[in-house]
């Protein structure tokens, strides 16, 4: 490539939300390059539970048949156990397990096939504003070779997760909020968690167990970072005190074998984010982060880059200005996403009360069709 050449867009961060609307604006026409500062593929710390949305992203992308084909495995159950109560149901419509370094290596080959060109190895340090563009200094991460970009439209989609700084002008990053959670994951073979996920709650966060592909078991969790240290800061220590405090959590962990070495992370917090920093338009966990629990992260992380890219793609035949852009998809995206955020703070503020656990699981238990609603209000089905 050519330092200084000209995109229509130009968007940093190769992950789901990058690659989808890198892929959508490629399909439209569009000159598009993605920034990636990692060589995928990649294992990501995550619960890697693709709900149904995701395959609804999909379909747009015109990647659905391709996805199928993937070894996702079909999530049909799911298991939620916590306040000395435990609920199983039927997942309908049906989510996929499958791991990040499948999902994310395959959704980026597709922004590729699709026209976009991927920078792999490529880190993003500063974005200007020129006029009514932008210009977005890189470098490759090998051999720190700075490279330039220009670019009428740019968007960040680098995650709240990534630790990603982009210099905008001197301002802070965007999304820079307090840390409230130590995130983790890890593989594993447990045979009695086949076509399910299960959640298991405690007072100070949670555990998750769902299938991914070639027969493994994806663990992963939140943990509050002072009961973390409380616990010597070792994750088999935390399974252990959970076991203790559940049976059934206990069970899976005296089957379970083959295991990978834990992945950690520092997971900022839930909530809405901005929607756009100094021009930038900033998608997927940086625009907003529903709590994981819901299992909805991945799904509106697609959804939001395809909101954004259809406000871009129709910039071109409404004659909108870029600031016009940035309000439109800010409008729409709180349409989309403003009530499902809600509904997950209150489940985790309700959660979070003494008893609250129990009590949700028990009216659960009793009207199984709250947790259906449940299901459909979290990911806006």
């Amino acid at each position: 490539m050519r330092s200084g050449e000209t995109w229509d867009v130009v968007v940093i961060g190769g992950g789901p939300a990058g690659a989808t609307a890198a892929a959508r604006l490629a399909q439209a026409g569009l000159s598009v390059a993605v920034l990636e500062r990692h060589v995928h593929p990649q294992p990501k710390v995550c619960g890697e539970f693709l709900s149904p949305e995701c395959a609804v992203a999909l379909d747009l992308l015109g990647a659905g048949e391709a996805f199928r084909r993937l070894p996702a495995v079909p999530i049909q159950t799911v298991g939620l156990y916590g306040g000395g109560r435990a609920v199983e149901a039927p997942l309908d419509p049906p989510a996929w397990g499958l791991s990040r370094f499948v999902f994310d290596d395959w959704l980026l080959r597709w922004a590729a096939l699709c026209g976009a060109q991927v920078f792999e190895g490529y880190e993003a340090t500063a974005v200007s504003r020129v006029g009514d563009g932008f210009c977005v200094r890189a470098r490759q991460v090998q051999d720190l070779t700075a490279v330039e970009f220009q670019a009428r439209f740019v968007a960040g989609a680098f995650g709240v997760k990534s630790g990603a700084v982009v210099p905008l002008a001197g301002l802070d990053p965007p999304g820079r909020r307090k840390s409230g959670f130590i995130a983790f994951s890890v593989h594993l073979r447990c045979p009695a968690v086949d076509r399910r996920v299960e959640l298991y709650f405690f007072e100070h966060g949670y555990v998750g167990l769902g299938s991914v592909e070639a027969g493994r078991v994806n663990l992963g969790g939140l943990v509050e970072p002072a009961f973390f240290r409380h616990l010597g800061g070792k994750f088999m220590t935390l399974l252990e005190y959970l076991a203790g405090r559940n049976r059934a959590f206990r069970e899976r962990l005296d089957g379970a074998s083959d295991w990978t070495p834990f992945r950690a992370t520092v997971h900022p917090g839930f909530g809405f984010g901005r929607r756009a920093w100094n021009g930038v338009a900033l998608i997927g966990d940086r625009a907003g982060c529903v709590h994981p629990f819901s299992g909805d992260g991945i799904g509106m992380a697609l959804q939001s880059a395809l909101l954004w890219a259809e406000c871009v793609t129709e910039a071109w035949t409404d004659w909108l200005h870029p600031e016009a852009v940035l309000e439109r998809y800010d409008r729409r995206w709180r349409q989309a996403f403003a009530a499902r955020l809600r509904t997950t703070w209150w489940l985790d503020w309700l959660r979070r009360r003494p008893g609250g656990l129990s009590i949700t699981l028990g009216l659960i238990g009793r009207y199984p069709s709250l947790l259906a609603w449940i299901y459909r209000r979290t990911r806006g089905l």
